[in-house]
């Protein structure tokens, strides 16, 4: 039985890069919306997202979007989370209207890939932004993925090997897998799942690789 591959890819600093405009309409967002200064409202959200990303990266643990956005919500004021469906509904919307930004040579590096039979999902820590809003904006920008792994779906970080096991059951036994990520730590840990892992410094260089499969 010849063994099939499935490539196993992290999006952000990986596939996609952060859109500032993005960062940029969200702050003012959130500003205008609670009546709080654009500085706080930066400073806030940036010392609540190491402390997310830093527990992923240490114990592997997930917290979904809402529990999120509950915890930045209460560091602001109390009560402020009562209106937190329509602040962060209004949130996903400009996460859509200023999309991350993935280059073309990677779209059409996944799609030869495909073509070629080679199968490839979409693994990714997230804190504030949603599972479903990375599949939105993978599809829009052109990439059909077969699936996407995302810790607050799944309740567990990389590299946690919960999180990568969760992946082996998309896929026929035998499969040969391969994650490239550009975090030695979080992405390195598809190791000790069993996979082979492909470390990148940044987008600009996952073509190159795409190219060697």
């Amino acid at each position: 039985m010849k063994t099939s591959i499935h490539l196993s890819l992290d999006f952000w600093g990986t596939i996609a890069t952060a859109n500032p405009l993005f960062t940029q309409k969200r702050n003012e967002y959130l500003a205008n919306e609670l009546n709080i200064s654009v500085d706080i409202i930066r400073e806030e959200y940036t010392k609540l997202k190491k402390f997310l990303d830093n527990g992923a990266a240490e114990y592997g643990i997930a917290f979904n979007s809402w529990q999120c956005w509950k915890l930045f919500f209460d560091k602001l004021g109390p009560n402020i989370w009562y209106h937190g469906d329509k602040i962060t509904t209004d949130i996903y919307q400009l996460f859509y209207q200023y999309p991350p930004i993935i280059s073309n040579d990677i779209i059409d590096e996944l799609d030869r890939l495909q073509r070629k039979g080679i199968t490839y999902n979409i693994s990714t820590n997230l804190n504030f932004i949603r599972g479903g809003c990375i599949w939105h904006v993978a599809k829009d920008a052109g990439l059909s993925c077969d699936f996407i792994v995302a810790s607050d779906d799944v309740g567990y970080s990389k590299p946690s090997i919960n999180f990568f096991d969760k992946i082996y059951g998309y896929l026929l036994p035998k499969t040969r897998v391969v994650h490239i990520g550009n975090d030695q730590l979080t992405d390195g840990g598809a190791t000790k799942a069993g996979m082979e892992f492909i470390l990148v410094e940044n987008p600009l260089q996952l073509p190159e690789i795409l190219a060697k499969f």
